[in-house]
């Protein structure tokens, strides 16, 4: 079975513009001719059935389930925090195979059937990527790492095995941007070193963005960042989930910070896009210092899985 991790909070982070979210998945879903699989819905602003999903869902096993995201720092001080929602789905998942998608993106309707053939060989599909209007730049990726043309980490099928064996996504990046990045070098360093999987391009794999509104998918300051701790824990071939260095922290409080304008002012500190006043820069180390650990073993043997 496949698990679809759906990751949104359009209504209260409208960056990307008022978009029909339920709308675009909904008819992505209704249209599938692949039935064993799940969708995960993790909406801040709303965990209430949606009737067009669950009509959309009605003919696969294992219908639509509606999530609010797991409680951290970074999710109390008002931040979206992709990676604990895409965790708090991780949690509940039951498929083989986890596909994430964004929520800005739609798919044709043999896309999990082809994901679903390919995860049967043990590849896992980076989806191909275009915009309806061209309007995104998609900053370079460094060779050898990411597949051409594709954007991974939040768009990704991968093994629901491989990610409890990580430990899913850090929640640490959540004080910035790039946790995506992140979790894709962990999994695939993973992959490789159990031999359990590849990630592939496929063309009958693909996505088409709508509603960026001519924004960029990150901040260049963000990119490198993410690339910078991406890096080191491939140069260290670290897999796990393990705690970050004092090194590492310390570079992705004092640099991720000015990347969280809108995490500075939700905690009532004053915070200019690139120059952080003194009170946001300790609301930001204050939230890291309050993060748990988070278990994702454990928390799907509470939810009685495995």
């Amino acid at each position: 079975m496949i698990s679809l991790l759906f990751v949104t909070a359009r209504g209260l982070f409208p960056m990307q513009g008022a978009l029909g979210t339920y709308d675009l998945l909904a008819s992505c879903l209704a249209e599938q001719s692949y039935t064993e699989a799940e969708v995960l819905v993790v909406d801040k602003e709303n965990v209430l059935p949606r009737p067009e999903l669950e009509f959309a869902t009605r003919k696969t096993s294992g219908g639509v389930r509606f999530l609010r995201p797991r409680p951290t720092p970074w999710t109390r001080m008002g931040a979206f925090a992709p990676n604990a929602a895409r965790n708090t789905a991780l949690c509940w998942a039951r498929g083989q195979t986890v596909v994430a998608i964004d929520d800005c993106f739609v798919f044709g309707p043999h896309f999990l059937a082809r994901i679903a053939a390919l995860a049967e060989r043990s590849e896992y599909a980076v989806p191909l990527l275009s915009q309806a209007d061209n309007s995104v730049a998609y900053p370079e990726r460094p060779a050898g790492l990411f597949p051409a043309n594709a954007y991974a980490g939040g768009i990704l099928a991968y093994p629901l095995e491989a990610a409890i064996a990580i430990n899913g996504m850090d929640e640490r990046f959540d004080g910035g941007s790039c946790g995506d990045i992140d979790f894709f070098a962990r999994l695939r360093l993973h992959m490789q070193a159990t031999s359990t999987g590849r990630f592939v391009s496929d063309p009958g794999v693909a996505v088409v963005g709508y509603g960026h509104g001519g924004r960029t998918l990150a901040h260049p300051r963000c990119e490198r960042l993410g690339w910078f701790l991406a890096q080191r824990r491939w140069e260290r071939t670290l897999c796990a989930n393990e705690p970050w260095s004092a090194a590492e922290l310390e570079t992705w409080v004092t640099c991720g910070r000015e990347l969280t304008p809108r995490v500075c002012t939700l905690s009532g500190a004053p915070c200019d896009y690139h120059e952080p006043e003194p009170e946001a820069v300790g609301a930001i180390r204050t939230a890291y210092e309050a993060q748990a650990f988070f278990n994702l073993a454990e928390e799907r043997k509470k939810n009685g899985l495995t």
